[in-house]
């Protein structure tokens, strides 16, 4: 799942190729849950003070793993009956096995982090409310699980054939019912995007159709991402940006769009997508998925 970005910039490569720690990291790991002896012991409590977690994805279970290891005790709070974040419920499983996360997850609970599911910070169970109990510090780990809007005509929440990236992906995951139609178009260039085009292939659909404002040079995923995308049949479609989702008696219909060229650079770093004037189009689609950018909820907060 690491993009590897040190490995880009290792000085090694510079004589013959980059330390390769993605793949030594994982081999790493493959063979200690492949060869297990006996079960890890707790880390000693060696200090009065409690810590809690908001959230246990990635950032929270981390956060719990080494206050553990400097002797604090630690509870992590999940409101999902799961660990591990986005990672479970997110990532497809062809992609991530649900079985490869447990194990990360099953360790940290033997280390000594106590794991609360089910058990959402919100107005009824709050931060203050955690600090009456007893807790010295609490780390918020809510993580980014809010899919942004486009933020373009037509887009109604709830509209029959409109989805958005992580929900759809999460909703698929978690076993519940998802429909998609035979033409799903995905507005979008990231990890998300791919992931739901391919998890809608999965669900029966016949044509999946990625919308994407910039070039392939700007679009961040891995070439490894991309070519297994474009292996299994999703088109992308490269300089086109949606500027309508078009609807007919509260269902999707089609987009319209624009085609983009290139000027300078933004505030991210990539070239800024410009509108070309008079080449709008429009595509026919029935399923229309959203995925543009996650931002996290922090509607818990005082």
């Amino acid at each position: 799942m690491c993009h590897h970005p040190c490995e880009v910039r290792c000085r090694r490569g510079e004589l013959d190729e980059p330390v390769a720690i993605r793949s030594l990291k994982r081999f790493v790991a493959d063979w200690y849950f492949e060869n297990p002896t006996e079960d890890p012991e707790p880390f000693p409590r060696t200090r009065r003070e409690r810590v809690a977690v908001v959230g246990a994805g990635p950032t929270g279970l981390a956060c719990a793993y080494f206050r553990a290891q400097m002797g604090y005790g630690v509870t992590a709070f999940e409101a999902l009956p799961v660990g591990g974040g986005m990672l479970s419920v997110a990532i497809p499983e062809f992609r991530l096995p649900r079985e490869v996360i447990q194990r990360e997850i099953d360790y940290i609970a033997k280390k000594g982090v106590e794991i609360r599911y089910n058990t959402p910070i919100n107005v009824n169970y709050t931060v203050d409310d955690l600090r009456k109990e007893g807790f010295e510090a609490v780390y918020i780990a809510a993580g980014a699980q809010r899919s942004q809007r486009v933020g373009i005509p037509g887009e109604v929440e709830g509209m029959d054939g409109l989805h958005y990236g992580l929900r759809f992906l999460r909703d698929v995951k978690t076993g519940r019912a998802v429909a998609v139609g035979q033409r799903v178009a995905v507005i979008g260039g990231g990890n998300v995007a791919l992931d739901s085009a391919r998890t809608a292939l999965r669900l029966g659909a016949e044509e999946v159709n990625i919308y994407y404002r910039r070039s392939r040079a700007e679009m961040p995923v891995t070439e490894i991402e991309y070519d297994e995308t474009l292996a299994e049949g999703v088109k992308i479609n490269f300089l086109t940006s949606p500027t309508r989702i078009v609807t007919e008696d509260w269902k999707v219909s089609g987009l319209q769009c624009i085609q983009m060229k290139l000027g300078e650079p933004d505030d991210s770093g990539r070239r800024r997508p410009i509108p070309i004037q008079g080449s709008e189009s429009f595509i026919e689609a029935d399923t229309v998925i959203a995925a543009v950018g996650q931002a996290p909820d922090l509607s818990f907060l005082p």
